[in-house]
């Protein structure tokens, strides 16, 4: 008789701690990334971008109908949302509202539009680093420039050889820095515009 009633209270307890726990769960929201490179947190950089913006995110998906690429996008959007609530997402399928998808005028293979305080950028590949990139961009002020000097067998930013910097001014602008060549013989000042 003994031994029943402990094994009554001891699965009363047990479904108490469990209730407990549950409400716990739904009350406080924790998470921890143990995967390899912390895969599914957001980047200090980009926590640190989200964070500086003062003005709600759009990120508009124009793309098909498929589910893989909509939860890649979905996942990643919801990482975003964890550090700043008001990024909103919408779908778009361009097969079933081609008016819509036009009224972007949204590329033919599918992309996706950031938009914050009036301004937008496209994006066709999807990543992490290409979204934060792209916000810090969106958040500048006017367009930031660099000057590569010529004249005298400097390396060229525009040509694409070997020993060129074409794949570091592809860099610069990818984080929004236009890169233009100056020579000084003709242009002796540099415009600081």
């Amino acid at each position: 008789m003994r031994s029943s009633r402990a094994h009554i209270v001891l699965s009363v307890l047990l479904i108490l701690i469990a209730l407990a726990l549950l409400w716990l769960t739904q009350r406080f929201n924790h998470s921890l990334d143990i995967t390899a490179n912390a895969r599914h947190s957001i980047s200090s950089a980009s926590e640190k971008v989200l964070r500086s913006l003062q003005t709600p995110v759009d990120v508009i998906a124009v793309i098909g109908p498929d589910a893989q690429a909509r939860d890649a996008i979905t996942a990643l959007v919801d990482r975003l949302q964890s550090i700043k609530p008001d990024v909103q997402l919408t779908f778009i399928n361009p097969e079933t509202n081609p008016a819509a998808a036009r009224e972007l005028d949204a590329a033919p293979g599918g992309e996706v539009i950031l938009r914050t305080a009036g301004r937008e950028r496209r994006l066709q590949n999807l990543s992490e680093r290409a979204i934060t990139n792209s916000l810090r961009q969106l958040t500048r002020e006017g367009e930031r420039k660099i000057a590569f000097i010529t004249g005298h067998d400097e390396r060229s930013p525009i040509r694409a050889t070997n020993d060129d910097w074409s794949t570091v001014a592809t860099r610069l602008a990818n984080i929004g820095l236009i890169s233009r060549e100056v020579s000084l013989v003709s242009e002796p000042y540099l415009d600081t515009d």
